[in-house]
């Protein structure tokens, strides 16, 4: 993230208050509705044109993982 100086902190308070990102329709739903059934959430930012991140929270709410794709 250092080469698009983005925040991680922010990404994460994004994803904690229902910000999904750049999600599809569906994928937000499943969010939405996987906060009250305890299932796993997961957004996606677009950092940029070519840099992507996501956030994913388990469905105990124990860890949530940034997951950066790794340069080909």
């Amino acid at each position: 993230m250092a080469n698009t100086s983005t925040d991680p902190h922010a990404l994460i308070e994004r994803h904690r208050h229902g910000d999904w990102g750049d999600v599809t329709l569906g994928d937000a739903l499943a969010n939405n509705a996987a906060i009250e059934d305890g299932d796993p959430i997961g957004s996606l930012y677009a950092l940029d044109a070519t840099h992507t991140v996501t956030i994913t929270t388990d469905a105990g709410r124990t860890a949530t993982t940034i997951a950066i794709p790794a340069e080909s």
